[in-house]
């Protein structure tokens, strides 16, 4: 088989001369899987991303255009309910963090009279069924005789033609070109090019990095990280974000939306990922201050009392209750205020944040005051 790698190689290399000039381009120095697939870290992650049922499961599509309607009891719900919690976990799923794949290419024979039997390489592959891709034996002959094993993007070409895997393109999608992919992130349609990277990439390739970096770069840039609030991609955006020190505005965003104990999740992340001395406290933070929310059981009573989960939430007067929370509360933003004054890039704005949520907790227990008096 004849296999042109002139034209590929070109795009390659140009798209490399791409993301290597691209404003604040960043990369793994070394391998992050070992801190990724840390128990800690995993569930620190998972935490982070949260889950929304009206989100996670409103991408999912039919051929027709059909609504089920079921009669159910309490009980039956609420299995349904668990069943649903169990799903969106699955779909939850991070794509994983591991290094940049490098070519170790190897002679396998040299046959110096075969030199000039042909104008073209011949590649040979496995298409066994049970074997894994990066196991898979993908061996060329070149013209001189030579027989070696194959480079990653003749691996992937090859293997894609035998043994295809589904929505993947032999050629690099057009969006993925350095001349279209400014455009597609001015679109701000992030969820869909990190999806679309998934699936036409591995997770070793360099080029799925260099896409998935400049795409978590311009979400941190303008600030719209609720775009992947929910989805399988959270995670691994706020692991890169916390592995170049670059927290701070996803920071102010929990903030802003209220999600304190998130806030802290991800300096304690960002603290283990670099070895500060701090972590102790930060877990010790959360450790005191656990979070007893049962998503799956909140989700079921908002549906028997029909109300519309995550978009509407009871107002609790309860004096006492919300003393407690604000407890709570304070010693999270403690742990934020400490962050801030020795890690914080943009100090200033996270102080204002911060004033702003203890304003707004003093200002809850004054109206819980006013009802109780009244």
């Amino acid at each position: 088989m004849f296999l042109s790698k002139r034209g590929n190689f070109g795009q390659h290399m140009k798209f490399l001369r791409f993301c290597s000039t691209s404003p604040g381009f960043l990369r793994y120095g070394k391998d992050p899987a070992p801190f990724f697939i840390d128990p800690q870290v995993q569930k620190l992650l998972k935490s982070v991303t949260g889950i929304n049922y009206d989100k996670i499961f409103s991408k999912l599509s039919k051929k027709e255009n059909l609504v089920d309607l079921q009669f159910m009891t309490a009980e039956k719900l609420q299995k349904q309910v668990k069943v649903a919690h169990h799903r969106a976990q699955k779909l939850l799923q991070m794509p994983p963090i591991v290094k940049v794949h490098e070519e170790n290419l190897r002679i396998i024979s040299q046959e110096p009279e075969m030199d000039g039997f042909s104008d073209s390489k011949y590649v040979a592959i496995d298409i066994s069924f049970d074997v894994k891709d990066t196991k898979r034996v993908v061996l060329v002959r070149h013209q001189n005789g030579n027989l070696e094993t194959a480079p990653l993007d003749v691996r992937k070409r090859v293997t894609q033609i035998y043994v295809p895997h589904e929505n993947r393109k032999i050629t690099k999608p057009k969006m993925f070109e350095p001349e279209f992919f400014e455009r597609v992130l001015e679109e701000q349609k992030y969820e869909f090019i990190l999806d679309r990277a998934c699936t036409q990439f591995e997770p070793y390739e360099q080029e799925y990095h260099d896409i998935t970096s400049q795409t978590y770069q311009h979400i941190n840039k303008n600030k719209r990280f609720n775009d992947l609030r929910s989805t399988r991609h959270f995670g691994t955006m706020t692991f890169f974000l916390a592995w170049h020190k670059m927290i701070d505005d996803l920071l102010l965003d929990c903030l802003k939306r209220g999600f304190l104990r998130n806030a802290v999740e991800i300096i304690l992340l960002h603290h283990k990922l670099h070895a500060i001395s701090d972590e102790e406290a930060v877990q010790k933070c959360l450790t005191e201050n656990p979070d007893t929310r049962d998503v799956a059981k909140e989700y079921y009573e908002a549906m028997i009392s029909g109300t519309n989960h995550g978009m509407h939430q009871k107002i609790d007067y309860d004096a006492e209750k919300i003393k407690q929370e604000n407890a709570r509360d304070e010693a999270f933003l403690q742990q934020i205020e400490q962050y801030a004054k020795s890690h914080g890039v943009k100090k200033i704005f996270l102080e204002t944040a911060i004033q702003t949520c203890r304003e707004e907790m003093e200002k809850k227990m004054g109206d819980a005051r006013q009802v109780a008096s009244s």
